[in-house]
């Protein structure tokens, strides 16, 4: 009796969707927010260094906030129709709105496959490799401040350190590829490796603000405890998550050109 007065809220998967959307959105909203800084920085900023630092940022991160969050959003708005249902699909509830307004952002900038181009052939060799191992260097001091932290950090720590590992190890394998000529192999990787490091650098940013949280916990438990919980979420259902795309990211062309044109 009990049950059939419960609402959706209090089942499990449906918690569990909501919590996807909730931490995919802050970590979309905090890469985007210090994407348009490294702008800020880059076109305003007085000192040199600072300068650099931004553009060199910036034009490592810009093609993975266009394709990595559009694709995203698009999930998440997919999901969101899943939470409701059947109601979904009908227009009262906008999400089926939302949902075919989305599906446009990921060809606004000429498909996130030519954005995944970019990161590959453009920026994974900026100062042949070096950019890209200073931005990961970012991303381990921030895994290095998660020790100690207490107990809801070890799992956020271990994970962002497994995922940072593997995207590092990839990434050398790739600009490798690339040096030997086998630049149809690393095309072939170019969107899930952009996937793979979105998802990695979202985790970057949920540690900083589940680590800006403790130290504000004073100010509003409650809502600065909700987002170390969140963070700990993504950190521990979505993160782990890039893992299995690093066979992706390592399995060439060749399966792509067995089947005739005429045949797909």
């Amino acid at each position: 009796e009990e049950a059939k007065k419960a609402s959706i809220i209090e089942h499990a998967d449906v918690r569990r969707m909501l919590m996807t959307m909730k931490a995919y959105t802050d970590a979309m909203r905090y890469m985007l927010y210090d994407n348009q800084l490294l702008i800020d920085l880059e076109y305003f900023s007085d000192d040199e260094e600072e300068k650099r630092a931004g553009e060199e940022k910036c034009s490592i991160l810009t093609p993975i906030t266009k394709a990595w969050l559009s694709d995203v959003s698009v999930e998440m708005c997919n999901l969101a129709i899943q939470v409701y249902g059947g109601m979904g699909y009908v227009e009262e509830t906008g999400i089926a709105q939302y949902l075919r307004d989305t599906r446009i952002t990921p060809i606004y900038e000429g498909t996130n496959g030519i954005q995944a181009l970019d990161l590959m052939f453009r920026k994974l060799p900026l100062d042949n490799g070096q950019a890209l191992q200073r931005l990961l260097e970012e991303v381990q001091v921030v895994i290095n401040e998660l020790e100690n932290q207490g107990e809801e950090f070890v799992s956020m720590r271990n994970s962002l350190y497994e995922a940072t590992t593997a995207i590092s190890e990839v990434s050398i394998w790739l600009g490798g590829r690339m040096l030997e000529g086998e630049l149809v192999d690393a095309s072939a990787a170019a969107s899930p490796y952009l996937n793979v490091f979105g998802t990695v650098l979202g985790g970057y940013y949920m540690a900083k603000a589940a680590l800006e949280a403790k130290a504000r916990m004073d100010e509003d438990k409650e809502y600065f405890q909700e987002k170390i919980t969140v963070s700990k979420f993504y950190m521990e259902q979505i993160l782990p998550q890039v893992l299995g795309l690093i066979p992706a990211i390592k399995a060439g062309k060749e399966d792509l050109y067995k089947i005739k044109a005429e045949n797909f």
